[in-house]
């Protein structure tokens, strides 16, 4: 099964929602959405948002990757800063 991973690199965590929520706008499982309960993301899949470090500083940027496993995404890939794809073999 292969698993492909997108990195995503925004200059707050909340514009890493706003594209995730673009990114998935019309489908039938969002990558990010807002209700009731406020700003959500399907972490299932997305790994919350996260500061990004150089030498163990923040750079003042924000990042998030969002995993899918057995299919692809091409706007995710549009917006992505790194995609890796792999083979993970199943275990039972």
């Amino acid at each position: 099964m292969t698993i492909t991973t997108y990195i995503l690199r925004a200059a707050s965590a909340g514009e890493l929602h706003a594209m995730l929520a673009e990114a998935s706008a019309g489908e039938a499982r969002a990558y990010a959405w807002t209700d009731e309960e406020g700003v959500r993301f399907d972490e299932a899949r997305v790994r919350l948002p996260y500061p990004e470090m150089l030498d163990e500083e923040p750079t003042g940027a924000w990042l998030c990757d969002v995993a899918l496993i057995g299919e692809t995404d091409a706007t995710l890939a549009a917006l992505a800063q790194s995609v890796t794809s792999g083979d993970q073999a199943a275990s039972g």
